[in-house]
């Protein structure tokens, strides 16, 4: 039987995821089948979470229903990743609400979901100096359509959801509750939420950005995520043209790039403001102080996932580079901060650390210029070997 569909309008003008390599399906409708899930109420009431020499326990695997969670899809329209998406959330979450939040006067037709948000689009700018590419800065069209989505959804979990994004699972939602460790510090949120690794970024690698978790996928509480996305939009132009009218800071490893901070920079410093002071002036300002408190509030609020514990396909980016993933936080890396800032085990964080040769081979790539990168690119299998572990 079709959905029905309520059309909604939308507040435009408001105020206020154990292999560490990335795997990109190709372009495809397929959707694979549902497992069986019913192990999970058969699970003791704690596992362990297993690595390098350290057993972290774990609470049992999570009792949260499709049908208590709000799928808001944002974006704009895409007569071809759209529908794609859509069909993915409902074949994996069969039962959950659909929120589709996009612009006014989208063609939305033949589109399955059940709560439409139609919002005024308000606009970006570009960010590159010639000769650059082409590029825009689009935090706040994100923020209008996520908002406005979540505002109107209704179930008591929700998941942001980028409308180019194909899922191909759910294992993701076992992951919820394992990690139940917190302290006072810098927690925001009532829970944490799930995000995906791509593009957490890491701002001990060779690009350091602080506070940029990924934005592409979040699931947690409706009224965490509400607390994260419901808040004033960016001044602009003047943030996406920062650097035009000032000179970037000495050592800037980025020279073109005219923004005052991406994103997800954005997001995650204007949440942390409301619990207390950050010293963060502009996206590259990785100070020591600003990577502990990414290492801190990404402990202590998220769980970072990777595509094969959350399995996806990213349809706009279908042949990613390798080198975009050494920039980005891992899962085990995510839980050595965890085990460090939440758990109390520095010690064995930094033993597992030490002892991680995936680790290990990352750094020393990153440490090798890039045109050398390039060059040696068809000696590299065998390294890729070594960070790509075969499935057990």
């Amino acid at each position: 039987a079709p959905f029905q569909k309520r059309n909604t309008s939308g507040l435009g003008s408001h105020p206020s995821l154990t292999r560490p390599a990335f795997v990109f399906k190709k372009r495809t409708d397929h959707v694979l089948t549902r497992p069986d899930r019913s192990h999970v109420n058969d699970m003791p009431d704690c596992v362990h979470l297993t690595g390098p020499l350290f057993q972290t326990k774990m609470k049992a695997m999570s009792a949260i229903s499709s049908q208590d969670i709000s799928f808001v899809v944002q974006g704009a329209i895409d007569r071809k990743d759209t529908p794609r998406c859509l069909r993915s959330v409902r074949q994996w979450f069969p039962k959950s609400e659909v929120v589709l939040s996009t612009w006014d006067s989208s063609d939305v037709s033949d589109l399955d979901y059940d709560v439409l948000v139609t919002s005024a689009d308000p606009g970006a700018y570009d960010v590159i100096l010639p000769p650059g590419k082409k590029a825009q800065a689009n935090g706040n069209r994100q923020i209008v359509s996520t908002r406005s989505g979540l505002l109107k959804a209704t179930r008591k979990y929700a998941v942001k959801l980028r409308n180019d994004i194909m899922l191909t699972g759910d294992s993701w939602l076992d992951m919820f509750d394992r990690f139940p460790e917190r302290v006072p510090e810098w927690r925001m949120f009532q829970e944490r939420l799930i995000i995906g690794s791509w593009y957490a970024r890491n701002p001990r690698r060779e690009v350091p950005k602080v506070f940029h978790p990924s934005d592409w996928f979040m699931f947690g509480l409706r009224e965490d995520l509400l607390l994260l996305w419901d808040i004033d939009l960016e001044a602009e132009p003047e943030s996406a043209w920062w650097f035009r009218s000032r000179p970037h800071p000495k050592r800037a490893w980025d020279l073109v790039d005219t923004r005052r901070y991406f994103a997800e920079q954005y997001l995650w410093k204007t949440l942390m403001s409301r619990f207390g002071k950050v010293d963060f002036n502009h996206f590259m300002d990785a100070s020591a102080e600003n990577i502990r408190l990414t290492e801190l509030t990404f402990a202590n609020n998220l769980i970072i996932l990777e595509p094969h514990q959350f399995p996806f396909t990213m349809l706009k980016y279908p042949n990613p580079k390798r080198a975009w993933r050494y920039a980005c936080y891992s899962h085990r890396e995510w839980v050595r901060l965890y085990r460090h800032y939440c758990c109390g085990e520095k010690v064995g964080a930094a033993v597992s650390r030490i002892l991680d040769w995936h680790h290990f081979y990352e750094a020393c790539y990153v440490s090798v210029p890039k045109p050398v990168r390039v060059g040696v690119r068809s000696l590299s299998g065998f390294g890729r070997k070594l960070i790509t572990p075969a499935r057990g």
